[in-house]
């Protein structure tokens, strides 16, 4: 497993019983040998966590408690992440086929990367889709708008201690 870099993706969620067996398939489809799932759900009250059991083969750890809000929820899981590549996926966001694999070989290939990220597909409740695009000269634009799509963008471990914590 060495060859691999390990990657921890957390999923913070409450009530997603519509959408979070999609996104725990989409994880599983990648086939991806090193991976760290970290599923952080604030008590929901519907069937959430039993879906989230049936996917005991790659969620690693659950967390199931109270918490103020989604940031909270996104920071317990990276406090117990053990990977050198960090992501989080809302419970409706699902990987496109080898991203994983793709994302791991980006970084061992660039040694000096801290962040990744890539335009994003946005599938909408009508069934359109849009595929989002990172801008040009987006170094210069991220100062004034945000235009990191969350799904679409990895970071190493070591600048997320560095940076700190979401608020």
């Amino acid at each position: 497993m060495n060859d691999v870099l390990k990657i921890s993706v957390v999923i913070a969620c409450l009530n997603a019983e519509k959408t979070i067996e999609r996104t725990l398939r989409s994880i599983a489809e990648q086939q991806y040998r090193n991976l760290e799932v970290i599923v952080v759900d604030g008590l929901s009250r519907d069937n959430t966590l039993d879906i989230v059991r049936q996917y005991g083969h790659i969620v690693s750890k659950i967390i199931s408690e109270k918490d103020r809000n989604v940031a909270e929820a996104i920071n317990k899981g990276f406090r117990r992440s053990t990977g050198e590549i960090y992501c989080y996926l809302n419970a409706d966001d699902c990987f496109t086929p080898g991203a994983l694999h793709r994302i791991a070989g980006e970084f061992m290939a660039f040694p000096n990367i801290d962040v990744l990220t890539g335009g994003c597909l946005r599938v909408f409740a009508d069934g359109s889709s849009k595929t989002t695009q990172v801008p040009k000269h987006f170094e210069r634009l991220i100062a004034l708008r945000d235009t990191i799509e969350q799904p679409s963008t990895f970071w190493r471990s070591s600048i997320h201690h560095k940076a700190g914590e979401l608020d």
